[in-house]
C-alpha cells in the first residue's frame, strides 16, 4: 500500500481519478441514425468522464467519414461521448472478415466509450462511412453491421510499477 501512496504523491488528485474512471453506467441503444449515414443513441447516457458523473440526453447523430471496409474485410468503430453529449466515432484497423477486429484507440482523454459498431463485408463491394448507410449496409450485398452497447467497463489505465 505504501508504494501506491508514494506513486500518487507525484500526480494530482484529478489526474489520478481521470486515469481510470471513464465508464458508461447503462445501455445507450446504439442504432443506425435518423440520417442513414449516422449513428444515434436511443437512450440518455449516464457516464463518468474524467472522474465526474454526467447525464446526457440521447444523441441523435454522430458520424465519421472516409473509412472504407473493403470486400472480405471487417472494421470495428468506437462510439465515444463527452460530458456535453457530443458524439465522436473512431475507426479501428481494417482486418480480414474472418479475423478478430482491433479495438479502436481512444478519441480523447475527455471522452467515454459507450458502444462499438462492427462492419463486415463478404462481397465484392465495399462500405465507406459517410457514404453508405450503417443500418443494413444500405443496398450493399453481404454487408453485416452489428451494434454493441459498452457499459460497466472501466476505461483507462491503472498505475503500476
Amino acid at each position: 500500500m505504501k508504494r501506491i501512496n508514494e506513486a500518487f504523491k507525484h500526480i494530482s488528485e484529478r489526474e489520478a481519478v481521470a486515469g481510470f474512471l471513464n465508464m458508461c453506467f447503462g445501455p445507450v441503444g446504439i442504432v443506425s441514425g435518423n440520417v442513414s449515414t449516422n449513428i444515434q443513441l436511443t437512450y440518455a447516457a449516464q457516464i463518468a468522464c474524467e472522474g465526474y458523473a454526467y447525464s446526457v440526453a440521447a444523441v441523435m447523430s454522430g458520424t465519421t467519414s472516409g473509412h472504407t471496409v473493403a470486400s472480405g474485410q471487417a472494421r470495428l468503430f468506437g462510439v465515444w461521448l463527452n460530458s456535453a453529449g457530443s458524439m465522436g466515432i473512431v475507426a479501428g484497423s481494417a482486418v480480414s472478415a474472418s479475423a478478430a477486429c482491433y479495438l479502436p484507440s481512444a478519441l480523447a482523454a475527455s471522452r467515454t466509450l459507450v458502444g462499438l459498431v462492427k462492419v463486415s463485408m463478404a462481397s465484392t463491394v465495399s462500405f465507406t462511412t459517410g457514404t453508405n448507410a450503417w443500418g443494413s449496409g444500405a443496398s450493399l450485398v453481404s454487408c453485416t453491421v452489428q451494434y454493441w452497447d459498452v457499459c460497466m467497463i472501466p476505461q483507462g489505465v491503472i498505475l503500476a510499477e
